[in-house]
């Protein structure tokens, strides 16, 4: 895991040294340009890999998003709800929330038609290094289960609740809670055997 870690801070210098990334005063972030990120969404779009960038959720009821491959939504507002006639994406691989300060409501059905999935995470930015102020809360649904390839599932800064779903998801390698408050950490968690990484950094 360290040597992933230093891969990608390699990297990240690389783009930062070609002017592809900012450098921001606080070191653990970077800002991208404007001109630069469309550029990046075009060829990936005609890389086959297409990418849906937003700061609301409206789009996600679209027709056009079914062949998305990874969406990242960004500073969302409060009162999201992720309902049934959303994420109608069966190609997605990868799928980020991001929110400031923002409760997540989660229908029971929304993941049923995510087979590909295989990276989930629910940011949110009152959660940072070295201190942390739970605001939102997020429940899991059932149908979290049937997200047989997820292999990295990223849960910051949130009131979880129960979460004994996470003993189904057997493809697990990178189970990061940090941050978040939950009832117990469930036993089955230890069966989980392709898992590397379990973050549970303030919780």
């Amino acid at each position: 895991m360290e040597k992933s870690r230093r891969e990608i801070e390699i990297a990240v210098n690389i783009l930062k040294d070609s002017c592809l990334l900012l450098k921001v005063s606080n070191k653990e972030r970077v800002k991208m340009h404007d001109m630069v990120r469309d550029v990046a969404l075009w060829i990936a779009a005609k890389t086959g890999q297409a990418i849906l960038a937003s700061t609301g959720m409206d789009q996600l009821m679209d027709e056009t998003i079914k062949d998305k491959r990874a969406i990242s939504l960004w500073d969302l507002k409060n009162g999201q709800l992720l309902d049934d006639d959303q994420l109608n994406c069966p190609s997605l691989e990868i799928l980020l929330f991001h929110s400031p300060e923002v409760a997540f409501e989660v229908s029971n059905a929304c993941f049923e038609r995510l087979k590909m999935i295989k990276i989930l995470a629910f940011l949110t930015s009152s959660y940072t290094w070295r201190s942390w102020r739970i605001y939102g809360t997020l429940s899991l649904p059932q149908s979290m289960q049937s997200l047989q390839n997820l292999h990295t599932l990223c849960l910051r800064g949130y009131i979880l609740g129960d979460i004994s779903i996470l003993e189904s998801l057997q493809a697990l390698e990178v189970l990061d809670l940090r941050g978040s408050s939950f009832i117990e950490l469930p036993n089955g968690i230890a069966s989980l055997k392709k898992l590397k990484l379990l973050d549970l950094f303030c919780c």
